[in-house]
Protein backbone atom coordinates (compact mmCIF):
# COMPACT_ATOMS: atom_id res chain seq x y z
CA UNK A 1 0.00 0.00 0.00
CA UNK A 2 2.67 2.42 0.93
CA UNK A 3 4.37 1.63 -2.48
CA UNK A 4 1.32 1.93 -4.40
CA UNK A 5 0.96 6.08 -2.57
CA UNK A 6 4.43 6.25 -3.51
CA UNK A 7 4.01 5.46 -7.16
CA UNK A 8 1.18 7.74 -7.09
CA UNK A 9 2.77 10.55 -5.73
CA UNK A 10 5.85 10.63 -7.83
CA UNK A 11 3.17 10.64 -11.50
CA UNK A 12 1.80 13.65 -9.76
CA UNK A 13 5.02 14.89 -9.23
CA UNK A 14 5.81 13.95 -12.75
CA UNK A 15 2.74 16.09 -14.11
CA UNK A 16 2.85 18.99 -12.65
CA UNK A 17 6.64 19.30 -13.58
CA UNK A 18 5.80 18.40 -17.59
CA UNK A 19 2.61 21.14 -17.06
CA UNK A 20 4.80 23.62 -15.80
CA UNK A 21 7.69 23.37 -18.25
CA UNK A 22 5.16 23.54 -21.38
CA UNK A 23 3.15 27.03 -20.40
CA UNK A 24 6.41 28.34 -19.55
CA UNK A 25 7.66 26.88 -22.98
CA UNK A 26 4.24 28.17 -24.70
CA UNK A 27 5.84 31.36 -25.00
CA UNK A 28 8.41 30.57 -27.39
CA UNK A 29 6.05 27.84 -30.03
CA UNK A 30 6.19 28.71 -33.55
CA UNK A 31 8.71 31.66 -34.54
CA UNK A 32 8.87 35.26 -32.67
CA UNK A 33 7.98 37.81 -35.41
CA UNK A 34 11.74 38.77 -35.66
CA UNK A 35 12.23 35.17 -37.08
CA UNK A 36 9.79 35.39 -39.64
CA UNK A 37 13.01 38.30 -41.08
CA UNK A 38 15.75 36.03 -40.09
CA UNK A 39 17.53 37.89 -43.01
CA UNK A 40 18.10 40.66 -41.08
CA UNK A 41 20.14 38.93 -38.52
CA UNK A 42 23.43 36.83 -38.30
CA UNK A 43 22.41 35.79 -34.73
CA UNK A 44 22.01 32.30 -34.13
CA UNK A 45 22.07 29.47 -36.56
CA UNK A 46 18.84 26.86 -35.95
CA UNK A 47 16.39 26.66 -38.22
CA UNK A 48 12.76 28.05 -37.06
CA UNK A 49 10.15 25.98 -36.07
CA UNK A 50 6.78 26.51 -38.48
CA UNK A 51 4.74 29.26 -37.51
CA UNK A 52 1.07 28.47 -36.07
CA UNK A 53 -2.21 27.41 -38.56
CA UNK A 54 -3.92 30.46 -38.66
CA UNK A 55 -7.96 29.40 -38.51
CA UNK A 56 -9.00 27.12 -41.13
CA UNK A 57 -10.27 29.33 -44.34
CA UNK A 58 -11.36 27.62 -47.77
CA UNK A 59 -8.04 26.47 -49.32
CA UNK A 60 -7.87 28.35 -52.68
CA UNK A 61 -4.35 28.58 -55.28
CA UNK A 62 -2.00 30.72 -54.11
CA UNK A 63 -1.28 33.68 -56.56
CA UNK A 64 2.95 34.61 -56.83
CA UNK A 65 3.32 38.16 -56.62
CA UNK A 66 6.41 39.91 -58.62
CA UNK A 67 7.71 42.79 -58.01
CA UNK A 68 8.86 45.15 -60.63
CA UNK A 69 12.39 46.89 -60.40
CA UNK A 70 11.47 49.75 -58.22
CA UNK A 71 10.25 47.36 -55.66
CA UNK A 72 12.96 44.59 -55.44
CA UNK A 73 14.44 45.87 -52.54
CA UNK A 74 11.41 44.80 -50.88
CA UNK A 75 11.55 41.17 -51.89
CA UNK A 76 10.86 39.22 -48.18
CA UNK A 77 8.56 39.15 -45.11
CA UNK A 78 9.24 42.24 -42.83
CA UNK A 79 8.31 42.21 -38.94
CA UNK A 80 9.18 43.11 -35.75
CA UNK A 81 13.21 43.41 -35.08
CA UNK A 82 13.87 43.75 -39.27
CA UNK A 83 16.91 45.74 -40.11
CA UNK A 84 17.75 47.58 -43.85
CA UNK A 85 17.47 49.42 -46.88
CA UNK A 86 14.13 47.63 -47.33
CA UNK A 87 13.15 48.64 -43.96
CA UNK A 88 13.37 52.35 -44.24
CA UNK A 89 11.47 52.01 -47.74
CA UNK A 90 8.54 50.76 -46.19
CA UNK A 91 8.89 53.29 -43.33
CA UNK A 92 8.78 56.01 -45.96
CA UNK A 93 6.13 54.44 -47.49
CA UNK A 94 3.68 54.31 -44.35
CA UNK A 95 4.81 58.14 -43.59
CA UNK A 96 3.43 59.05 -47.24
CA UNK A 97 0.66 57.41 -46.25
CA UNK A 98 0.25 59.37 -43.43
CA UNK A 99 2.36 58.04 -40.21
CA UNK A 100 5.11 59.69 -38.67
CA UNK A 101 8.21 57.59 -38.61
CA UNK A 102 11.92 57.71 -38.49
CA UNK A 103 13.40 56.47 -41.67
CA UNK A 104 16.18 54.77 -39.84
CA UNK A 105 15.90 50.84 -41.20
CA UNK A 106 14.77 49.65 -37.70
CA UNK A 107 11.72 47.75 -37.68
CA UNK A 108 10.86 48.49 -33.91
CA UNK A 109 7.62 48.84 -31.71
CA UNK A 110 6.46 52.42 -33.56
CA UNK A 111 6.78 50.93 -37.06
CA UNK A 112 4.98 47.53 -35.84
CA UNK A 113 2.51 49.76 -34.43
CA UNK A 114 2.60 51.46 -37.54
CA UNK A 115 1.88 48.43 -39.72
CA UNK A 116 -0.82 47.04 -37.67
CA UNK A 117 -2.57 49.99 -37.66
CA UNK A 118 -2.63 50.01 -41.24
CA UNK A 119 -3.64 46.36 -41.99
CA UNK A 120 -6.50 46.82 -39.55
CA UNK A 121 -7.79 50.05 -41.14
CA UNK A 122 -7.52 48.32 -44.49
CA UNK A 123 -9.30 45.19 -43.78
CA UNK A 124 -6.03 43.02 -44.08
CA UNK A 125 -5.13 40.69 -41.39
CA UNK A 126 -3.18 42.21 -38.23
CA UNK A 127 -0.15 40.51 -37.57
CA UNK A 128 2.37 43.15 -37.92
CA UNK A 129 3.79 41.36 -40.77
CA UNK A 130 4.41 43.25 -44.02
CA UNK A 131 4.62 40.77 -46.82
CA UNK A 132 2.64 40.66 -50.36
CA UNK A 133 -1.28 41.57 -49.00
CA UNK A 134 -0.12 44.52 -47.34
CA UNK A 135 2.27 45.75 -50.00
CA UNK A 136 -0.46 44.90 -52.07
CA UNK A 137 -2.27 47.68 -50.70
CA UNK A 138 0.22 50.17 -49.20
CA UNK A 139 1.90 50.43 -52.84
CA UNK A 140 -0.42 49.08 -55.62
CA UNK A 141 1.43 50.15 -58.45
CA UNK A 142 4.26 48.16 -57.63
CA UNK A 143 2.67 44.48 -57.88
CA UNK A 144 1.54 42.24 -61.04
CA UNK A 145 0.21 39.33 -60.57
CA UNK A 146 0.92 36.43 -63.29
CA UNK A 147 -2.17 34.90 -65.05
CA UNK A 148 -3.25 32.20 -63.25
CA UNK A 149 -6.30 29.79 -63.66
CA UNK A 150 -8.07 30.16 -60.71
CA UNK A 151 -11.70 31.46 -59.01
CA UNK A 152 -11.66 35.62 -58.83
CA UNK A 153 -10.01 36.97 -55.84
CA UNK A 154 -12.87 38.65 -53.76
CA UNK A 155 -13.12 42.36 -54.31
CA UNK A 156 -10.39 44.38 -51.76
CA UNK A 157 -12.31 46.66 -49.11
CA UNK A 158 -12.79 50.35 -50.46
CA UNK A 159 -9.98 52.45 -48.90
CA UNK A 160 -11.02 54.54 -46.30
CA UNK A 161 -10.07 58.76 -47.22
CA UNK A 162 -7.30 60.52 -45.64
CA UNK A 163 -8.37 63.10 -43.18
CA UNK A 164 -8.85 66.34 -44.97
CA UNK A 165 -6.57 68.31 -42.63
CA UNK A 166 -3.65 65.65 -43.53
CA UNK A 167 -1.42 67.07 -46.87
CA UNK A 168 0.20 63.91 -47.59
CA UNK A 169 1.73 63.41 -51.24
CA UNK A 170 0.23 59.52 -52.64
CA UNK A 171 3.24 57.23 -53.40
CA UNK A 172 4.02 53.89 -54.51
CA UNK A 173 7.43 52.06 -54.61
CA UNK A 174 7.41 53.10 -58.54
CA UNK A 175 7.58 56.61 -57.72
CA UNK A 176 10.93 55.41 -54.99
CA UNK A 177 14.00 55.56 -57.54
CA UNK A 178 17.79 54.60 -56.14
CA UNK A 179 19.60 54.65 -60.10
CA UNK A 180 19.36 56.85 -63.30
CA UNK A 181 17.53 54.41 -65.58
CA UNK A 182 14.87 54.09 -62.65
CA UNK A 183 14.81 58.10 -62.34
CA UNK A 184 13.90 58.78 -66.32
CA UNK A 185 11.16 56.15 -66.74
CA UNK A 186 9.54 57.63 -63.53
CA UNK A 187 10.12 61.37 -65.01
CA UNK A 188 8.41 60.41 -68.21
CA UNK A 189 4.64 60.40 -69.33
CA UNK A 190 2.18 57.67 -67.46
CA UNK A 191 1.69 55.86 -70.57
CA UNK A 192 5.80 55.24 -70.74
CA UNK A 193 6.17 54.27 -66.65
CA UNK A 194 5.53 58.15 -65.34
CA UNK A 195 5.15 58.82 -62.03
CA UNK A 196 3.84 61.79 -60.35
CA UNK A 197 6.32 62.08 -57.81
CA UNK A 198 9.84 61.03 -58.01
CA UNK A 199 11.63 60.40 -54.58
CA UNK A 200 15.38 59.62 -55.07
CA UNK A 201 16.65 57.14 -52.26
CA UNK A 202 20.46 58.68 -52.83
CA UNK A 203 22.74 61.27 -55.28
CA UNK A 204 21.81 60.35 -58.94
CA UNK A 205 24.39 61.14 -61.82
CA UNK A 206 22.31 61.48 -65.51
CA UNK A 207 25.24 61.97 -68.72
CA UNK A 208 22.96 63.12 -70.85
CA UNK A 209 19.54 65.96 -71.05
CA UNK A 210 16.68 64.76 -69.22
CA UNK A 211 12.98 65.42 -69.30
CA UNK A 212 10.00 65.89 -67.05
CA UNK A 213 6.86 65.38 -69.23
CA UNK A 214 2.95 64.77 -68.92
CA UNK A 215 0.44 65.58 -67.63
CA UNK A 216 -0.27 64.25 -63.75
CA UNK A 217 -2.51 64.42 -60.73
CA UNK A 218 -1.87 64.23 -56.92
CA UNK A 219 -5.91 63.68 -55.31
CA UNK A 220 -6.92 65.52 -58.09
CA UNK A 221 -5.19 68.22 -58.70
CA UNK A 222 -2.56 69.12 -61.29
CA UNK A 223 0.84 68.43 -59.58
CA UNK A 224 4.40 66.70 -60.51
CA UNK A 225 7.43 66.77 -57.92
CA UNK A 226 11.03 65.70 -57.75
CA UNK A 227 11.77 64.82 -54.36
CA UNK A 228 15.28 64.69 -53.60
CA UNK A 229 15.48 64.11 -49.86
CA UNK A 230 13.71 61.71 -47.11
CA UNK A 231 12.27 63.09 -43.85
CA UNK A 232 12.01 61.98 -40.28
CA UNK A 233 8.68 61.36 -37.72
CA UNK A 234 7.94 64.99 -37.50
CA UNK A 235 8.33 65.53 -41.60
CA UNK A 236 11.39 67.21 -41.25
CA UNK A 237 13.82 66.98 -44.03
CA UNK A 238 16.47 64.30 -42.69
CA UNK A 239 18.84 63.76 -45.64
CA UNK A 240 18.90 65.38 -48.70
CA UNK A 241 20.24 64.02 -52.67
CA UNK A 242 21.90 66.05 -55.57
CA UNK A 243 20.28 65.66 -58.67
CA UNK A 244 22.96 66.02 -61.48
CA UNK A 245 22.37 66.15 -65.23
CA UNK A 246 23.71 68.93 -68.08
CA UNK A 247 19.75 69.96 -69.29
CA UNK A 248 16.38 69.38 -67.73
CA UNK A 249 13.67 70.71 -69.29
CA UNK A 250 10.23 71.18 -67.24
CA UNK A 251 7.20 70.16 -69.38
CA UNK A 252 5.08 68.90 -66.62
CA UNK A 253 2.72 71.96 -65.41
CA UNK A 254 2.56 72.45 -62.20
CA UNK A 255 5.76 70.82 -61.28
CA UNK A 256 8.40 71.25 -58.55
CA UNK A 257 11.61 70.45 -57.11
CA UNK A 258 11.89 69.79 -53.21
CA UNK A 259 14.81 69.93 -51.44
CA UNK A 260 18.13 68.53 -52.35
CA UNK A 261 20.31 70.21 -55.68
CA UNK A 262 19.78 69.97 -59.17
CA UNK A 263 23.37 70.01 -60.67
CA UNK A 264 22.42 71.88 -64.02
CA UNK A 265 20.38 73.99 -66.36
CA UNK A 266 16.46 74.32 -66.20
CA UNK A 267 14.43 74.94 -69.08
CA UNK A 268 10.97 75.41 -68.13
CA UNK A 269 8.08 75.02 -71.00
CA UNK A 270 5.67 74.57 -68.37
CA UNK A 271 3.60 77.27 -66.29
CA UNK A 272 3.47 77.25 -62.12
CA UNK A 273 7.10 75.69 -61.83
CA UNK A 274 8.32 76.05 -58.48
CA UNK A 275 11.37 75.35 -56.38
CA UNK A 276 10.97 74.25 -52.78
CA UNK A 277 13.86 74.30 -50.41
CA UNK A 278 16.07 73.37 -53.42
CA UNK A 279 18.77 74.46 -54.50
CA UNK A 280 19.37 75.01 -58.33
CA UNK A 281 23.47 74.85 -59.09
CA UNK A 282 22.94 76.50 -62.60
CA UNK A 283 20.91 79.09 -64.53
CA UNK A 284 16.93 78.73 -64.71
CA UNK A 285 15.58 79.54 -68.11
CA UNK A 286 11.76 80.20 -69.20
CA UNK A 287 11.03 79.57 -72.75
CA UNK A 288 7.86 81.62 -72.56
CA UNK A 289 6.58 84.96 -70.40
CA UNK A 290 4.00 82.63 -68.63
CA UNK A 291 6.50 80.17 -67.65
CA UNK A 292 8.41 82.93 -65.85
CA UNK A 293 5.46 84.69 -64.56
CA UNK A 294 3.97 82.26 -62.72
CA UNK A 295 7.16 80.60 -61.26
CA UNK A 296 7.05 81.13 -57.74
CA UNK A 297 10.33 79.96 -55.39
CA UNK A 298 11.02 80.69 -51.58
CA UNK A 299 13.04 81.76 -49.18
CA UNK A 300 15.36 78.51 -48.66
CA UNK A 301 15.49 78.12 -52.18
CA UNK A 302 18.64 79.10 -54.20
CA UNK A 303 19.61 79.37 -58.12
CA UNK A 304 22.34 81.28 -60.05
CA UNK A 305 20.26 83.04 -62.41
CA UNK A 306 16.73 83.06 -64.04
CA UNK A 307 16.23 83.85 -67.62
CA UNK A 308 14.18 84.33 -70.37
CA UNK A 309 14.74 83.20 -73.56
CA UNK A 310 13.84 85.60 -76.68
CA UNK A 311 9.89 86.38 -75.92
CA UNK A 312 9.20 86.50 -79.50
CA UNK A 313 11.26 83.10 -80.33
CA UNK A 314 9.01 81.13 -78.21
CA UNK A 315 6.09 82.49 -79.45
CA UNK A 316 6.96 80.69 -82.98
CA UNK A 317 8.47 78.10 -81.37
CA UNK A 318 11.72 78.34 -82.75
CA UNK A 319 14.03 78.17 -79.74
CA UNK A 320 16.46 75.60 -81.05
CA UNK A 321 18.89 73.44 -79.48
CA UNK A 322 20.01 71.37 -82.10
CA UNK A 323 21.74 71.79 -85.82
CA UNK A 324 18.90 69.79 -87.62
CA UNK A 325 16.47 72.39 -85.89
CA UNK A 326 18.15 75.08 -86.23
CA UNK A 327 18.53 74.47 -90.54
CA UNK A 328 14.39 73.51 -90.28
CA UNK A 329 14.08 77.31 -88.53
CA UNK A 330 16.26 79.38 -91.32
CA UNK A 331 14.36 77.82 -93.57
CA UNK A 332 11.25 78.72 -95.70
CA UNK A 333 7.54 78.91 -93.80
CA UNK A 334 6.43 76.25 -96.19
CA UNK A 335 8.97 74.05 -94.90
CA UNK A 336 9.04 74.67 -91.06
CA UNK A 337 10.95 78.05 -90.98
CA UNK A 338 10.06 80.62 -88.09
CA UNK A 339 10.70 84.30 -88.09
CA UNK A 340 13.37 83.91 -85.64
CA UNK A 341 15.93 81.40 -84.95
CA UNK A 342 17.15 81.42 -81.11
CA UNK A 343 20.11 79.29 -80.44
CA UNK A 344 20.50 77.60 -76.62
CA UNK A 345 24.19 76.57 -77.78
CA UNK A 346 27.06 77.02 -79.66
CA UNK A 347 26.73 75.74 -82.77
CA UNK A 348 29.29 74.40 -85.94
CA UNK A 349 28.27 73.29 -89.50
CA UNK A 350 30.56 72.29 -92.45
CA UNK A 351 28.22 73.63 -95.13
CA UNK A 352 26.84 76.02 -96.54
CA UNK A 353 23.92 77.74 -94.66
CA UNK A 354 20.83 79.90 -95.95
CA UNK A 355 18.63 82.52 -94.09
CA UNK A 356 15.20 81.72 -96.50
CA UNK A 357 12.02 83.22 -97.08
CA UNK A 358 9.61 86.30 -96.00
CA UNK A 359 8.49 86.04 -92.14
CA UNK A 360 7.06 88.69 -90.19
CA UNK A 361 6.89 89.82 -86.92
CA UNK A 362 3.77 91.78 -85.73
CA UNK A 363 2.53 92.29 -89.20
CA UNK A 364 6.36 93.83 -90.72
CA UNK A 365 8.55 91.71 -92.49
CA UNK A 366 11.37 90.47 -90.50
CA UNK A 367 13.99 88.05 -89.53
CA UNK A 368 16.64 86.98 -86.57
CA UNK A 369 19.42 85.19 -85.88
CA UNK A 370 19.24 85.47 -82.21
CA UNK A 371 22.35 83.87 -80.87
CA UNK A 372 21.27 84.22 -77.08
CA UNK A 373 19.61 84.32 -74.21
CA UNK A 374 18.26 87.62 -71.97
CA UNK A 375 17.05 88.01 -68.41
CA UNK A 376 13.76 89.49 -67.55
CA UNK A 377 15.09 93.01 -68.36
CA UNK A 378 15.94 91.73 -71.74
CA UNK A 379 19.78 92.24 -71.01
CA UNK A 380 22.27 89.60 -72.68
CA UNK A 381 23.11 87.19 -69.85
CA UNK A 382 24.66 84.44 -72.09
CA UNK A 383 26.29 84.83 -76.20
CA UNK A 384 26.36 81.30 -78.25
CA UNK A 385 28.93 81.38 -81.18
CA UNK A 386 27.36 79.84 -84.93
CA UNK A 387 30.15 78.52 -87.19
CA UNK A 388 29.33 77.62 -91.08
CA UNK A 389 31.83 78.64 -94.15
CA UNK A 390 29.11 80.56 -95.42
CA UNK A 391 26.23 81.77 -94.48
CA UNK A 392 23.58 83.83 -97.39
CA UNK A 393 21.04 86.38 -96.05
CA UNK A 394 18.02 85.39 -98.57
CA UNK A 395 15.00 86.80 -96.12
CA UNK A 396 14.46 90.89 -96.52
CA UNK A 397 14.83 93.05 -93.56
CA UNK A 398 16.82 90.29 -91.75
CA UNK A 399 19.27 90.55 -88.57
CA UNK A 400 21.82 88.66 -86.56
CA UNK A 401 21.52 89.83 -82.91
CA UNK A 402 23.96 89.12 -80.16
CA UNK A 403 27.02 86.28 -80.25
CA UNK A 404 29.03 85.79 -82.89
CA UNK A 405 29.15 84.32 -86.55
CA UNK A 406 32.17 82.71 -87.34
CA UNK A 407 32.73 82.44 -91.21
CA UNK A 408 31.73 84.82 -94.57
CA UNK A 409 28.16 86.27 -94.87
CA UNK A 410 26.72 86.80 -98.31
CA UNK A 411 23.76 89.33 -97.91
CA UNK A 412 21.45 89.16 -101.40
CA UNK A 413 18.43 91.38 -99.74
CA UNK A 414 18.17 94.79 -98.47
CA UNK A 415 18.12 95.87 -94.98
CA UNK A 416 20.11 93.48 -93.59
CA UNK A 417 21.39 93.99 -89.67
CA UNK A 418 23.85 93.71 -86.88
CA UNK A 419 22.94 94.56 -83.84
CA UNK A 420 25.61 93.77 -80.73
CA UNK A 421 26.66 90.93 -83.14
CA UNK A 422 30.41 90.12 -83.80
CA UNK A 423 31.22 88.32 -87.38
CA UNK A 424 33.91 87.14 -87.42
CA UNK A 425 35.47 87.31 -91.34
CA UNK A 426 34.02 88.88 -94.27
CA UNK A 427 30.43 90.32 -95.33
CA UNK A 428 29.93 90.27 -98.96
CA UNK A 429 26.93 92.16 -101.04
CA UNK A 430 25.54 91.17 -104.25
CA UNK A 431 23.61 94.19 -104.91
CA UNK A 432 24.31 97.86 -103.92
CA UNK A 433 20.85 97.96 -102.51
CA UNK A 434 21.56 95.10 -100.24
CA UNK A 435 25.46 96.97 -99.35
CA UNK A 436 23.37 101.00 -99.07
CA UNK A 437 20.61 99.38 -96.47
CA UNK A 438 23.17 97.65 -94.48
CA UNK A 439 23.17 98.80 -91.22
CA UNK A 440 25.19 97.83 -87.98
CA UNK A 441 25.30 99.16 -84.49
CA UNK A 442 28.20 100.00 -82.13
CA UNK A 443 27.87 96.95 -80.30
CA UNK A 444 28.83 95.20 -83.68
CA UNK A 445 32.19 94.37 -85.24
CA UNK A 446 33.28 92.85 -88.54
CA UNK A 447 36.56 91.79 -88.57
CA UNK A 448 36.77 91.43 -91.92
CA UNK A 449 36.13 93.09 -95.25
CA UNK A 450 32.60 94.98 -95.93
CA UNK A 451 32.44 94.73 -99.86
CA UNK A 452 30.46 94.69 -103.05
CA UNK A 453 30.84 91.39 -105.31
CA UNK A 454 29.24 90.83 -108.87
CA UNK A 455 26.06 89.43 -109.09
Amino acid sequence: MNKRLIALMGCAVLVFTSMTAFAQGSLTIGPAVDVIASATSSEGSSEPTEAPSAPSTPSKPSTPVVFTETSADINRLLALNSVGGDVALLQTLLNEAGYSLKVDGIFGPKTLAAVEDFQGKNGLRVDGIVGPKTLAVLAPAVEEAPEVEEPAEPVEPELPEEPAEEEVDVVTTASIVADPEAFEKAMGTAENGGTWIIAALNDITIEKEIVLEGDFENRGTPARKIALYTQDDDRNVLEQFTLTAPKLTVKSPYARIQNGTFKGDIYVEAPNFRLVGATVDGVVYFTNQEAKDSFDIDENSSVKGLVLIDVDATATASVVASEADFEKAIGTAENGGTWIAALLKDMKFNKTLTLEGEHENRGAAARKIALYTQDENRNIVKSFTLTAPKLFINSPNARIQGGTFIGNLYVEVPNFQLVKAKVDGNVYFTSQEAMDTFNMDEDSEVTGVQELIAE
